[in-house]
């Protein structure tokens, strides 16, 4: 993952996203992470900021690429419901079983990756998940509303500075790839963040 943040550190990635964190992505976390059972892998965690949502049901690696980030994210395991093995990996060189994980978890990482890694790493996603698991994915879209598109591009530059995403990624690469089959695909705030559903 790249970006100005990562080379910073989590603290500064935590402050630039405090105020989306509690006006927009703390219910769609909630949404997402709650009802989950069984053996979860989490890729790119950063400072772990889905951990506080995750039930009793499950147990949870996450990894991330960033030992600053890794630092945060030990911190936020204290206020998980559950035990939370941190790991620092590469999501193109996942160093775990394959068939492994009832649940996979990836909140807005294929869209902050280079293009050129992006179908390595859903093929090392796929690879680790069991039959039948349940691969869940955040990304950001572009608006439908011509007005608010227009805003989103203007001001993209900011956004691809500090985390290098790119729009409107995600759905098509996993619709390409065989392995997985499409669930369901919603909003989950306005029509710029989309949750994607899949079992492969």
């Amino acid at each position: 993952m790249g970006g100005l943040v990562y080379i910073l550190g989590g603290k500064v990635y935590d402050f630039l996203d405090e105020y989306f964190e509690r006006t927009r992505y703390k219910k769609i976390r909630e949404k997402m992470l709650s009802g989950l059972k069984g053996k979860v892998l989490e890729a790119g965690c950063g400072t772990g900021r889905n951990f506080p949502y995750y039930n009793k049901n499950v147990s949870v690696i996450a990894f991330d690429k960033s030992l600053k980030m890794l630092k945060i994210a030990k911190e936020r395991i204290k206020l998980s419901k559950v035990n939370i093995n941190l790991k620092q990996m590469d999501i193109t060189k996942i160093d775990l079983l394959d068939n492994t994980f009832d649940n996979v978890i990836a909140t807005f990482i294929l869209c902050v990756l280079p293009k050129k890694i992006e179908k390595q790493a859903l093929d090392e996603l796929v690879r680790v998940a069991k039959p039948g698991a349940r691969v869940y994915f955040l990304e950001y879209v572009y608006s439908q509303n011509k007005l608010r598109a227009f805003i989103m591009k203007a001001t993209s530059l900011i956004p691809k500075l500090l985390f290098s995403i790119r729009f409107n990624t995600t759905y098509q690469l996993i619709k390409n790839n065989k392995s997985l089959k499409i669930e369901r695909v919603g909003f989950v705030h306005d029509d710029v963040v989309r949750l994607i559903g899949e079992c492969n």
